[in-house]
């Protein structure tokens, strides 16, 4: 009889850790997705300032654009050389970042001549 009572308290105990580590196990499940929808909010929040601040910006240009043109300090062939250039800018940034990541490939690097101290150039 007293190993069945012994047996009975183990048991009893395992299902009460196993209780325990449950009810915990659904605590943190709850408190990990209340925080992620609170982190959510935040970076949907911050996505509607971002937008704001852009329509803001629009606006301005727009603005702008209308009294330079108004002035007659600016015409449509003005803007369509600076949006020229700045896709060409664009585009050199664009060539000058990929030549410095494809450097930065070991494989690249082991193929690339070496320039030893002693030689004349």
């Amino acid at each position: 009889m007293d190993s069945w009572t012994a047996m009975g308290w183990v048991i009893l105990g395992v299902l009460l850790v196993g209780v325990v580590l449950l009810v915990a196990g659904v605590l943190l499940t709850w408190q990990g997705r209340r925080q992620l929808a609170g982190s959510l909010k935040y970076l949907l929040d911050r996505l509607g300032v971002v937008e704001a601040d852009v329509r803001q910006l629009d606006e301005a240009l727009a603005l702008l654009q209308a009294q330079l043109r108004r002035r007659g300090l600016v015409d449509e062939e003005d803007l369509r050389e600076v949006r020229r250039e700045l896709v060409e800018q664009h585009q050199r940034e664009a060539e000058q970042q990929e030549l410095v990541r494809r450097l930065a490939e070991p494989e690249l690097a082991a193929r690339l001549v070496k320039n030893p101290s002693d030689t004349l150039h």
